[in-house]
C-alpha cells in the first residue's frame, strides 16, 4: 500500500489552481480545522478533509483506481475584518490543492479549476458529485449483509455498538407490528454524521409495547464496500410485513441506493429476515405511501448532481416485488428534500418536501406523473428540517414538525380536518431547542407513537462559558391520541411524552472489546453455585434457566472458587436474569487477597418497575482486575429470580 500511495502522490495531478476567483470581501473561517489524511486513512477511503463543524459541507468523491478519497469543502462564513487577511483563502486553496494532488491518479478526469464563489464558497469541479455516481466506477451489485442477533442473544451486536466511539446519535424511525410490538431504528457513532469509516452504525431495537423496555440491538446494518450505510426507515406494509430500509453508498447503478430487508413475522422479538436487496437508486429518508389503487409510492431523492437535486418517486405495482421509476420534481432551494407524499380525498397526490424556507408543497392531478410548482405550505412556520405527515384512520392528517421558523425547537404534533389546508389543533411535545427528525405510526387502538432525537450532536459551549462535563443525547418516544392533540394537552389515559428510550452521554470513549474469561450456563441447575437456606431451586420454573424462590432478610447465591483475572483493565460481570419484584440486585465480590464478602465490596443495580418479569442483561463493572468469588443477592426479601447465564469478562 505504501508504494502504491507514493506512486499516486508523485503522479501529475489532473487538478490545478488556475486564476482562482476571490471576492473583494475578506472571509474569516471560524474555528476551521484542517486535516490531511495519512496513507492509512486513504487506504480506508477517508481522504482529506477540510472541516468546519458549524457549517454545511459540500462533499465530493475523487476517483482513485481502487479506492475513494474525499474532500469536504467548507462554506466559509462571511465576516468583514479591519485587516484584510488574504492569508486565509490562499491557505485554504493551497490545502485543497495539496489534498487533491495527494489522492488523484494520473488517469483520472481532465484538469479542473477550484474557485471561490463571491459568497466565499469553495467550488468543486463538476465531476465531483455529492454522494453520487462517479463516471467509470463499477459499484457493488449486491448490498452488504447486516449483523443479526439470534434468538435471545444480543451480545455480538452490543459488543460492536460499545466498540464505536459514539459522539452523536439520531435520525430515528419507528414502526408498529399488528400485535403492538414497537420497532425503533436510529443512526449513531463516528466523529460526525457522515463518517465514511465503519464507525457509524444503524441499530434496530424492539419493545413489546409503548410502555415495555426496549431490547437489542436486534439488527445492525453495515457496509462492506468501503463506504457507509445510513438513514434508516421502518415501514409496516399492508400485509403486516416490516420493511427496514436504509441508504447504502457504493452499491447499485448510481452508487447510492435504497436497500431494504423484510421480515414477515415482526410480532416476534427475533424475526427471520429476508436477504437485503436494492429497492431503488437514490436517497430515501421517509416512509412510502400506499395509494387507493394498491400502488406503493416510494420517495427516493436524486443526489447525483449537487447543482440540481430532484425529488423522485418510484412505484411498486406488485406489493414490493419490483420497483420502477415513476416521476420526478426539481425543487428550488432544497438542500436535502426528505419528501413525503399523501393521497388526498379528491384523488390528487400531495407532496411535502423540506426546503430552506420550511416545508414546501406540490400537487399532482394525474397520480404523480406531473406536478405543479413547489410552494411554501401555508399556516406552518418551520425551518429546514425533516418532518412527518401521514393519514390517520379518522381521516385526519397528522403533521409532526418543528414549530419554530428560526431553529430546530418546539417539536409539535398538528391535525388537519380539511385535507391539509389548515392545522388548527396542535400539541407541543417538546419545547427544547434542538429536537429533530420525527417519525410516527398509528397503533391498532388509534393511539399514535412518535420518535425523535434530542441533542443529536455535542452542544458547543456558549461564549465565555466552560463546556459542561457531561452532556446527554437522547432518542425519545411519545405516545398520544388524537384527543390529546385536539385538546392541546394530554387528556387520554396511557398518554405520555418525554420517554427516553436510548441515551448517549458525552464525553464517551470507545470501549475496548471484551473477552469472555469465564461463563456459567445454568440451564435449570446451579452449575456449581450454592444457595443459603433462604433460597430454593424451583424445579417448575423457567425452562432452560435457573429458577429460584426466596424468602427472608438476606437471601443469596454464591459462586464456586473462580480465581480469574487479567493483567489489564478491571473486570466486568454480566448476567441475564428475570425478577418478579422491584428493588436492587446486588453483586458482592472477593478479590484474590480477600477472604469473605464485605459491604465495602458490593455493587447494586436498581430494577425499574417496567422491567419486572422481563429478561434483561445487567453488567457490573468491578474495580479490580482479578476476582476470587462472587455472590448475588436478589431484590427484596421475597420473590423469585431466574438466571440464564453469567459471564466474567476482561478487556
Amino acid at each position: 500500500m505504501q508504494s502504491q500511495c507514493q506512486n499516486r502522490r508523485d503522479a501529475r495531478s489532473p487538478w490545478s489552481l488556475q486564476s482562482p476567483v476571490i471576492s473583494k470581501r475578506w472571509y474569516k473561517p471560524p474555528r476551521t480545522a484542517w486535516h490531511l489524511a495519512s496513507e492509512a486513512d486513504l487506504a480506508r477511503g477517508s481522504g482529506a478533509r477540510l472541516k468546519d463543524e458549524p457549517t454545511i459541507y459540500e462533499r465530493g468523491p475523487l476517483l482513485s483506481r481502487d479506492w475513494f478519497a474525499y474532500i469536504e469543502a467548507v462554506r466559509f462564513h462571511a465576516a468583514p475584518m479591519k485587516i484584510a487577511p488574504l492569508f486565509f483563502p490562499l491557505v485554504a486553496l493551497s490545502f485543497v490543492a495539496r489534498a487533491a494532488d495527494s489522492v488523484a491518479p494520473a488517469n483520472s478526469a481532465p484538469a479542473k479549476t477550484i474557485q471561490f464563489a463571491p459568497d466565499g464558497q469553495v467550488i468543486l469541479p463538476e465531476a465531483a458529485y455529492l454522494l453520487g455516481r462517479m463516471p467509470g466506477v463499477e459499484y457493488a451489485k449486491e448490498p452488504s449483509q447486516p449483523i443479526i442477533s439470534k434468538e435471545e442473544d444480543f451480545s455480538d451486536t452490543r459488543k460492536l455498538l460499545k466498540s464505536i466511539p459514539a459522539t452523536w446519535q439520531g435520525i430515528p424511525s419507528i414502526a408498529v407490528a399488528p400485535n403492538g410490538r414497537l420497532w425503533v431504528a436510529y443512526w449513531t457513532g463516528g466523529d460526525q454524521e457522515h463518517d465514511r469509516h465503519t464507525k457509524n452504525q444503524m441499530v434496530l431495537y424492539t419493545a413489546a409495547g409503548p410502555d415495555a423496555p426496549f431490547e437489542g440491538p436486534v439488527v445492525m446494518p453495515k457496509s462492506d464496500h468501503g463506504y457507509y450505510a445510513f438513514n434508516p426507515v421502518l415501514w409496516m406494509d399492508p400485509a403486516g410485513r416490516l420493511w427496514f430500509a436504509y441508504v447504502e453508498l457504493g452499491v447499485g447503478e448510481e452508487g447510492l441506493s435504497v436497500v431494504a430487508m423484510v421480515t414477515g413475522n415482526p410480532t416476534e422479538s427475533h424475526p427471520t429476515w429476508e436477504k437485503p436487496r436494492i429497492i431503488t437508486p437514490g436517497h430515501m429518508a421517509n416512509k412510502p405511501t400506499v395509494m387507493k389503487n394498491g400502488d406503493w409510492i416510494w420517495p427516493a431523492e436524486d443526489f447525483t448532481n449537487p447543482k440540481e437535486r430532484k425529488n423522485r418517486l418510484f412505484v411498486s405495482k406488485d406489493k414490493g416485488k419490483t420497483f420502477s421509476f415513476y416521476s420526478s420534481l426539481r425543487v428550488e432551494g432544497s438542500d436535502f428534500p426528505e419528501l413525503m407524499t399523501v393521497e388526498k380525498n379528491d384523488g390528487s397526490l400531495w407532496m411535502l418536501t423540506r426546503t430552506t424556507k420550511g416545508i414546501g408543497e406540490a400537487t399532482s392531478r394525474d397520480g404523480g406523473k406531473t406536478w405543479q410548482d413547489v410552494q411554501t405550505l401555508p399556516g406552518i412556520q418551520t425551518t429546514a428540517v425533516r418532518f412527518h405527515v401521514t393519514r390517520l384512520k379518522s381521516g385526519r392528517l397528522l403533521l409532526v414538525y418543528n414549530d419554530n421558523p428560526k431553529f430546530r425547537g418546539n417539536m409539535t404534533a398538528a391535525l388537519s380536518e380539511d385535507d391539509g389546508r389548515s392545522w388548527a389543533a396542535k400539541l407541543l411535545l417538546d419545547d427544547y431547542g434542538h429536537v429533530t427528525y420525527p417519525d410516527a405510526q398509528q397503533l391498532a387502538d388509534g393511539s399514535i407513537v412518535i420518535v425523535y432525537d434530542k441533542n443529536r450532536y455535542k452542544i458547543k459551549p456558549a461564549a465565555g462559558k466552560p463546556l459542561p462535563p457531561t452532556q446527554t443525547g437522547e432518542i425519545k418516544l411519545v405516545h398520544i391520541t388524537e384527543e390529546d392533540i385536539l385538546a392541546g394537552k394530554l387528556v387520554s389515559p396511557g398518554s405520555f411524552t418525554h420517554r427516553v428510550i436510548q441515551k448517549l452521554e458525552w464525553p464517551r470513549q470507545a470501549e475496548p472489546p471484551q473477552q469472555s474469561l469465564l461463563r456459567f450456563e445454568f440451564d435449570g441447575s446451579l452449575n456449581g453455585w450454592k444457595t443459603n437456606s433462604e433460597c430454593e431451586v424451583d424445579p417448575n420454573g423457567e425452562p432452560g434457566a435457573l429458577s429460584l424462590t426466596y424468602s427472608g432478610p438476606d437471601p443469596w447465591i454464591s459462586s464456586p472458587l473462580l480465581n480469574v483475572g487479567t493483567a489489564g483493565e478491571p473486570l466486568v460481570v454480566t448476567l441475564r436474569l428475570k425478577v418478579s419484584s422491584p428493588g436492587n440486585i446486588t453483586l458482592y465480590y472477593e478479590g484474590t487477597d480477600d477472604r469473605g464478602f464485605s459491604s465495602e465490596h458490593k455493587i447494586s443495580k436498581q430494577v425499574p418497575p417496567e422491567a419486572i418479569d422481563q429478561w434483561m442483561d445487567i453488567s457490573f463493572e468491578l474495580p479490580i482486575n482479578a476476582v476470587r468469588s462472587l455472590r448475588l443477592d436478589p431484590s427484596g426479601t421475597s420473590g423469585s429470580i431466574c438466571i440464564d447465564w453469567l459471564e466474567v469478562q476482561g478487556r
